[in-house]
């Protein structure tokens, strides 16, 4: 062999060894290409998922919040609703409380409850509607209780008086057991005053 085969094996061996690195090349650029589009595509696609669970989430979060306000609206009405049937309660239970030692009056502001229970029962507390059920049906039986003696009227004295606190617990007030303390002052002073115009009038 001489110099030219030489030459020859030569550069056929360095164009193959350039040629293979070249498709070597080749390949890994395709693969990479096509590694880069299935992570295109993978990225795409988990980007894609995830604006249309954000979106779903979206929905929901203002659905949720349409609802919330809805209930929070209802709420506040029966709240409102609520802090007027306790109102209300309390001015039936105050005409009672102080007239059920007279019979005529008696008959007429058991009957002004009762009106007004039909109508608000259930917006009363559980204390308040309990308290003044059992209490006006009591008072219904005011003179068996009377013929039982001083223990029984006093325990019904006392019965009336818990159903000021009853409302005005359920309406959740500030100073509850000053107001009681003030109610039994101003019943005791009502009670006096009747008493003492019952006496005029029976003289």
């Amino acid at each position: 062999m001489n110099a030219l085969d030489y030459l020859f094996i030569f550069l056929a061996a360095a164009a193959g060894a350039w040629f293979g690195a070249y498709l070597r090349r080749k390949g890994q650029n395709l693969a990479d290409k096509e590694d880069i589009e299935k992570l295109t595509q993978i990225v795409e696609g988990v980007r894609t998922q995830y604006a249309k669970d954000l979106e779903n989430l979206s929905q929901e979060n203002r659905k949720f919040i349409e609802l919330m306000s809805q209930e929070h609206q209802l709420r506040l009405a029966a709240l409102g609703r609520r802090l007027e049937a306790h109102q209300e309660a309390f001015s039936a239970w105050w005409h009672l409380a102080v007239t059920y030692h007279d019979k005529d009056k008696r008959q007429q502001n058991l009957l002004r409850c009762q009106t007004f229970w039909n109508s608000n029962c259930l917006y009363l507390g559980r204390r308040s509607r309990k308290a003044f059920r059992e209490t006006m049906v009591e008072i219904m039986f005011y003179d068996a209780a009377k013929d039982e003696g001083l223990a029984k009227m006093k325990e019904l004295s006392q019965k009336v008086e818990e159903v000021f606190h009853a409302i005005l617990a359920d309406t959740e007030l500030p100073d509850i057991n000053e107001n009681v303390a003030d109610i039994r002052k101003l019943l005791q002073k009502e009670t006096k005053m009747t008493n003492v115009n019952g006496t005029h009038e029976q003289g």
